[in-house]
């Protein structure tokens, strides 16, 4: 056999190699779907999340180790993609609220209030004013400083000490015996006034996914004018009574504050706060 001959040969049998080990290549797969809207939603909030565990997972291929967080951020992307949220995040944002239900009812019910607070303790309209505007003014400055105390303490913290003093005031008000305890009542219900509309939307949103976020905000909003509601309903309730119908206006608002404080020590605090 010639030299030509033989370079035939071989080329065609690298010819025949090559064609044979391309037809046992598997077909390419098929392309990518786009996401859906819930699980765009999901993916960006893990943005953050991803990159960091990149990063450790690099130091740890340099470093020779094994480990990283891709376990983590698998589970994570599995939360952030289940059909339906844990009843958790419900009943979170559902005790958070009550922070907002407490602000509509103690700033709606001392209407009701001074009608029966002016005869029995003789208030003239310089202590009504007193009475009314205190609460407005103490909340103010205690939202000032809310947001120090939830970066320092955290939103769970906040939330329970915003509880404190809705029950600290409520039983000021309910067993006041003259103005001067009423107002030092009004005092404190609003500093728990201006920590918990401070706290109480930024631990709901930093709570909820974020397909939910905006729906379970706005739970804050709805408790709010409940409260205002059913501060209508209790004054109209009580003002029958003719003597210390007030007490039981103002005092009721122990109850879902007492109720509150008791739900968020079990309630674990913000997630974004724990990773500052």
């Amino acid at each position: 056999m010639s030299r030509k001959a033989n370079v035939e040969y071989t080329l065609r049998s690298l010819s025949n190699l090559m064609g044979e080990k391309r037809r046992r290549q598997p077909p390419p797969p098929p392309p990518p779907q786009p996401p859906s809207r819930r699980e765009a939603l999901g993916e960006r909030s893990l943005i953050a999340a991803a990159e960091s565990c990149s990063s450790l997972n690099s130091q740890a291929s340099s470093s020779g180790g094994g480990g990283g967080c891709g376990d983590l951020e698998r589970a994570a992307r599995r939360q952030f993609q289940q059909d339906e949220p844990a009843p958790f995040v419900y009943v979170a944002a559902a005790f958070s609220a009550l922070g907002g239900f407490l602000f509509g009812y103690d700033t709606g019910v001392v209407s009701g209030a001074l009608l029966l607070l002016k005869k029995e303790l003789r208030l003239d309209a310089t202590w009504q004013e007193l009475l009314v505007s205190s609460t407005v003014g103490a909340a103010a400055l205690a939202a000032l400083l809310g947001g120090a105390l939830n970066g320092y303490w955290g939103r769970r913290a906040c939330i329970l000490l915003a509880s404190l003093l809705f029950t600290a005031g409520a039983v000021l008000l309910a067993a006041a015996p003259d103005k001067e305890t009423l107002l030092g009542g009004r005092l404190v219900v609003g500093l728990g006034i201006g920590i918990a509309s401070m706290t109480v939307p930024v631990y709901i949103a930093e709570v909820a996914p974020p397909h939910l976020r905006g729906r379970l905000v706005t739970i804050n909003t709805l408790f709010i004018t409940g409260g205002q509601f059913f501060a209508s309903v209790i004054d109209g309730a009580f003002s029958y009574l003719p003597k210390g119908g007030w007490r039981y206006m103002l005092g009721l608002s122990a109850i879902p504050a007492v109720i509150q404080f008791v739900g968020f020590l079990f309630l674990p605090e913000s997630p974004r706060w724990l990773i500052q």
